[in-house]
């Protein structure tokens, strides 16, 4: 699967790795789903020595303390806090001694303002900027419950000092599923993440709100398109623009002819398109009660 994620063109593939002992205590009812479910710690190294090779940077998020050591031996690029451990100060202080820089991913889901601060308090230490994600599952999340002006508030309240992004899980068979995230791109989410399954159909984990390899081709491109049609600069007009510019503006012309030492009257001046593109724009205020200084044709 991580080979079929890296042909979509993502830029990053994260995986969770858990251990049953550290996500939940044993009389939990699901204590033995996840117990079951958990890869070994060998598994793990080699899936994510095998990712690596395949040029893409390779995230974890972990689960607790086993999860981060595994995951730091394995030299990922970058790791997620989900947002069940914003309070945990034991994950926090281990994540704000890593000393490479690797990224730094909070998850937000059902999280308030003091848990997302005191998270951050704790990585104060981190060398590269974290990153805030907006988000929860609900198997798949419901379009209503998914808040997207949530971003804005983020932007908002922690933009100074993070990232924003956007943890996209509506079903993966609603075309929300594509819309949605660049919606979430346009209010100023920097990070998308999509869950990948061979086959919807199958029901594997977590399948509800997963694209398919063609579908999650097709949303890289869309997210990227968004990302380009932003440009790159507030004011600066684009190679086409600036054709556009020249070729429709209307410029300043005589509406009669004009002898030269004319007073020029309100009258006397038209606005309409000419094939001289050096000729800048002029505003009639600016030039009546100028005086020609040549003959000008109508």
């Amino acid at each position: 699967l991580a080979k079929e994620a890296q042909k979509t063109g993502v830029e990053a593939i994260k995986y969770q790795i858990y251990f049953a002992e550290e996500l939940l205590v044993k009389r939990h009812p699901r204590f033995e789903h996840f117990k079951q479910q958990s890869f070994t710690k060998n598994s793990w190294r080699n899936l994510i020595k095998k990712t690596k090779q395949l040029g893409v940077k390779v995230y974890a998020d972990i689960y607790g303390i086993q999860a981060f050591k595994l995951a730091s031996e394995c030299r990922v690029d970058g790791y997620k806090i989900h947002s069940s451990d914003l309070s945990n100060f034991h994950i926090l202080s281990l994540i704000n001694n890593i000393k490479n820089g690797e990224s730094v991913i909070l998850s937000c889901g059902g999280s308030n303002v003091r848990e997302i601060s005191y998270a951050l308090k704790q990585l104060r230490g981190l060398k590269s900027r974290p990153i805030l994600m907006h988000g929860f599952q609900s198997y798949p999340t419901n379009i209503n419950d998914t808040n997207l002006k949530r971003i804005s508030w983020l932007k908002d309240y922690f933009g100074h000092k993070c990232d924003i992004g956007f943890q996209d899980h509506i079903s993966g068979d609603d075309w929300f599923a594509i819309s949605l995230p660049l919606l979430a791109v346009a209010k100023g989410a920097k990070f998308i993440e999509k869950h990948i399954t061979f086959n919807r159909d199958r029901k594997g984990i977590d399948y509800y709100s997963s694209l398919e390899p063609k579908e999650l081709k097709f949303f890289v491109s869309c997210i990227k398109k968004t990302i380009n049609s932003f440009g790159d600069n507030y004011v600066a007009f684009s190679e086409a623009e600036v054709k556009y510019r020249n070729t429709v503006k209307k410029k300043a012309v005589a509406a009669r002819d004009l002898i030269k030492g004319e007073i020029l009257k309100e009258n006397d001046i038209n606005y309409k398109r000419v094939s001289d593109q050096t000729i800048e724009t002029a505003y009639l205020d600016d030039l009546i009660g100028k005086k020609t200084n040549k003959f000008l044709k109508n």
